[in-house]
């Protein structure tokens, strides 16, 4: 990653220098313009470790929460989806890339939040029992550097998730990045 990133970032170097040049030469692109976009309270984590999970981005902001980010590699034409019946609840999407099956491209991002939860702090999982808007502290975001932001929200429907694309890093920090951007002063 380059100089130009301030100290607010912590990488782990060892572990970047094993992901694909293109993949960081993305990170570091969306790096950059969180590190300028977002104020001084945020801290911007890149590939941690976190109990045997390696989120793409992690945002932490101790007085509005956290915010996993992942990168979604791949062209909106490369991507499909069919919508099967779900236990009476809305359809859920079966998600192809290049015709194959792939994993279902929020769960994974929400898997990194629910560990976090359960390993990390488990006593909070009582408090979001109770009140469920606790749970919005805890965000997700899924990125789609080549996609644009509405390719990529029809690709992901879900209201729960931050889903953008290349785009939105020509504009100011919005919603569409940072779930909770209306919580943060001086961006």
């Amino acid at each position: 990653m380059s100089s130009e990133i301030t100290t607010r970032i912590i990488q782990d170097n060892e572990f970047l220098q094993k992901v694909p040049k293109n993949t960081v030469e993305i990170l570091q692109k969306l790096v950059i313009y969180l590190d300028q976009q977002l104020n001084r309270d945020w801290d911007i984590y890149v590939y941690p470790f976190m109990n045997g999970d390696r989120p793409d981005l992690v945002l932490f902001n101790p007085h509005v929460g956290i915010q996993f980010i992942e990168i979604i590699e791949g062209k909106y034409q490369d991507y499909s989806f069919e919508e099967k019946p779900y236990s009476g609840q809305k359809p859920q999407r079966i998600y192809f890339y290049q015709n194959s099956p792939t994993p279902n491209l929020v769960n994974r991002a929400n898997g990194y939040r629910d560990n976090l939860i359960e390993l990390y702090i488990p006593q909070i999982q009582n408090e979001i029992d109770e009140n469920q808007q606790i749970f919005a502290a805890f965000a997700i975001g899924l990125y789609f550097p080549e996609m644009t932001t509405t390719e990529a929200k029809n690709l992901v429907n879900d209201n729960y998730c931050c889903v953008f694309g290349y785009n939105e890093l020509k504009r100011p920090l919005s919603g569409n990045v940072v779930k909770r951007v209306s919580l943060i002063s001086n961006v």
